[in-house]
């Protein structure tokens, strides 16, 4: 079964090749890649090469992004899921969204990071979970906020990218204690 978590309006499922048209679109789209990685629209090639890590890392990981799926109309909107960071020697799983532009402004990215959340707490066992987010990106930041995170710091990415560090602990609280 490829569905990993069912919200009110959404499925989170495995994302499979199939997919590539739709996730090449959003990726494609500069306006919503302005805020991911280095901020640059994806060539079809990338999107290819995006999509085979994402499958790969799932198979790996036994967690990994998620298609985001309008359960109405079994159309892909989105993409979400998790990602594995490495922060001060410590093993932190992000929660992260990206909704297509034409469906944005709905609240489907808080309800994915919803599910997300109460998945990695209930489900995978994380105590913690965090968004890393570039700083002008404050519709992620609102994301964040209503899922229950809380601005930790300032970081780097391994590949440079200067992010700011949301977090929510199992409790509720923005650390784990």
């Amino acid at each position: 079964m490829d569905r990993i978590i069912a919200t009110p309006r959404l499925e989170l499922r495995r994302l499979r090749a199939g997919d590539l048209d739709a996730l090449h679109e959003m990726y494609s789209d500069a306006s919503t890649m302005r805020y991911i990685g280095a901020g640059r629209p994806a060539t079809r090639e990338q999107s290819a090469e995006a999509l085979l890590a994402a499958i790969t890392q799932y198979e790996q990981y036994g967690f990994g992004l998620l298609a985001t799926i309008h359960i109405e109309t079994q159309e892909l909107i989105g993409r979400c899921g998790y990602k594995l960071w490495q922060i001060e020697g410590k093993d932190c799983l992000e929660i992260g969204w990206m909704i297509h532009p034409g469906h944005t402004g709905n609240g489907y990215a808080t309800e994915a990071g919803i599910g997300l959340r109460e998945h990695a707490f209930h489900v995978l066992g994380w105590d913690e979970v965090i968004s890393v987010i570039q700083p002008g990106n404050l519709a992620s930041i609102r994301v964040a906020q209503k899922v229950g995170e809380e601005y930790w710091k300032d970081w780097s990415t391994p590949g440079g990218v200067r992010v700011r560090l949301y977090r929510v602990g199992r409790d509720g609280l923005g650390t784990v204690v």
